[in-house]
């Protein structure tokens, strides 16, 4: 239940009680005095009836009596009355039928009760019996000197009956219009404290959601206004409070991001001196070891080449083919000994370009005529329509390009489609336009955590190989003013793009 019906189920509770308990103590004070009232009436009537009546009683003069009941119940609180004498026999009575019966009932009482008695005779009558006395003190009256029997006047009650009635019913209106009156201004009343208090609970439930800048609009100066005060007061409180930890945030938030970027940078700062120490050692080592490899190997070269040209038409070689074939594996192994040389040196170096306009679409046709195409690899071409020629070193490029095929063709073991394409993007956000050969295959792909490992120096995932193709090219793009992306998905194989401008960057 709402607090407004409590209040005014409150009110109405205490109002009703109060207008009841006021009503029924004033009913019976009107009442009680209206009761006094008739019996003092009563009692006035009585004594009247006697004094002038005395004579009649003292004769028994029924006609005498009969007339002064007749004159009494003139007065509309009289409604009956007797007079018996000291036997209990009725000397006069209103109604002339009971005339000398016996009353000795009356008798007794007004003798047991000689200053008057009042006997309800039911619930409209009220009796009032009174001893009639003599004021001859010689006169004979069974059980008194001066007793001349008993009088009974008959009083009404009817009129009294109707006040009280018209009191109650005037009473139940005015408790209505009490009741009814408490209930309009207990009501009124408390629509003036829930409605506030609905407002009040309403903003806790906002703040409560989060929405610290509900207030309540209360202006009252009692209790409730202190309260919608101190409430707004805390609401402020805790917006300011708000503002400030998320200011805090904010700040702890931007200090943790310079702290994580300069991790970064130093991490990448260490990485590179690493990388550039590593590299240096990588270089020197691969310096020395392709020079004093190279001579031994040409060597070998040379006495396999006079070994073939002496046995090649000798019977020997005829009767056991071979022979012819042991040289020509060894020739090859020499050819790709002298291959990691010059991959050695050409890490070891610094890169040096030779660069002049070049056709890129000639450059890539030439790939063909030296690449080992397996018969289960298809190659695909889509080349832009006329490319500008590029201001690059030829030779590095090609070498770049050559690379890069290889490896797509060695990561397609069972098969599959090399596409080399091209195309060439315009200028953007100052950066010159750029001519991007992509090299794509169907192969296994590159795992996700390999792929920031490519172009690292001797990093490899081939059962043979040095791992510095990639990082040698990656060199010499990067010395044209370009650079290498790659894309893979594993599984579906990757895609290498080289990104290079069309003037070049002629670094050395």
């Amino acid at each position: 239940m709402k607090l407004k019906f409590k209040l005014a189920a409150g009110a109405i509770t205490l109002a009703g009680a109060g207008v009841l308990a006021i009503s029924l103590f004033s009913y019976f004070l009107i009442q009680r005095a209206r009761d006094n009232e008739l019996k003092t009436k009563g009692v006035v009537l009585c004594q009247q009836f006697i004094h002038h009546q005395a004579d009649a009683i003292q004769r028994r003069d029924e006609t005498k009596l009969l007339k002064g009941f007749l004159d009494l119940m003139n007065d509309r609180d009289v409604i009956s009355g007797e007079v018996v004498d000291n036997d209990g026999k009725v000397i006069a009575h209103s109604d002339i039928n009971l005339a000398g019966q016996n009353h000795k009932k009356i008798l007794d009482l007004a003798l047991q009760f000689p200053d008057g008695i009042f006997h309800d005779s039911g619930e409209q009558v009220l009796d009032l019996i009174s001893l009639a006395k003599s004021q001859n003190p010689e006169a004979f009256m069974l059980g008194s000197p001066n007793a001349m029997g008993a009088v009974r006047i008959g009083l009404s009650k009817k009129s009294n009956i109707y006040f009280m009635r018209n009191i109650r019913h005037g009473m139940i209106a005015l408790a209505a219009i009490v009741i009814i009156g408490a209930f309009i201004l207990s009501f009124s009343f408390a629509v003036l404290i829930s409605r506030p208090m609905a407002a009040l609970t309403a903003a806790i439930e906002e703040i409560a959601g989060g929405n610290l800048d509900s207030r309540v609009d209360i202006h009252s100066s009692d209790e409730i206004g202190q309260v919608g005060k101190a409430f707004n007061k805390m609401a402020n409180e805790l917006r300011l409070t708000q503002r400030q930890l998320l200011q805090a945030n904010a700040e702890l938030e931007s200090r943790l991001k310079e702290l994580a970027k300069t991790n970064v940078a130093l991490e990448e700062t260490q990485d590179k001196v690493v990388r550039s120490e590593r590299l240096a050692a990588i270089g020197q080592l691969a310096s020395g070891v392709g020079h004093e490899l190279r001579n031994p190997l040409a060597a070998i070269r040379n006495a396999v080449y006079y070994i073939r040209e002496a046995v090649q038409d000798t019977p020997t070689a005829k009767a056991d083919p071979t022979l012819m074939e042991i040289l020509g594996l060894a020739e090859n192994e020499i050819k790709n000994s002298n291959n990691i040389i010059s991959d050695l040196l050409d890490f070891s170096r610094v890169v040096k370009l030779a660069p002049y306009p070049t056709d890129v679409h000639e450059l890539l046709g030439e790939l063909q005529t030296v690449l080992d195409i397996p018969a289960n690899v298809v190659l695909s071409k889509q080349f832009a329509g006329q490319l500008p020629q590029a201001t690059i070193d030829p030779q590095r490029m090609r070498q770049v390009f050559l690379n890069l095929a290889t490896n797509a063709i060695q990561a397609m073991p069972k098969g599959g489609q090399l596409s080399i394409s091209t195309r060439l993007d315009p200028p953007v956000n100052g950066y010159p336009s750029q001519i991007v050969v992509a090299f794509k295959d169907t192969g296994e792909g590159i795992r996700p955590e390999n792929m920031k490992k490519l172009f690292e120096p001797l990093f490899t995932t081939k059962a043979k190989g040095t791992g510095l193709g990639l990082a040698i090219s990656q060199g010499f793009v990067q010395a044209h003013g370009g650079k290498i992306t790659v894309e893979s998905q594993p599984g579906k194989g990757c895609c290498f793009e080289v990104h290079f401008p069309l003037g070049g960057d002629n670094g050395g």
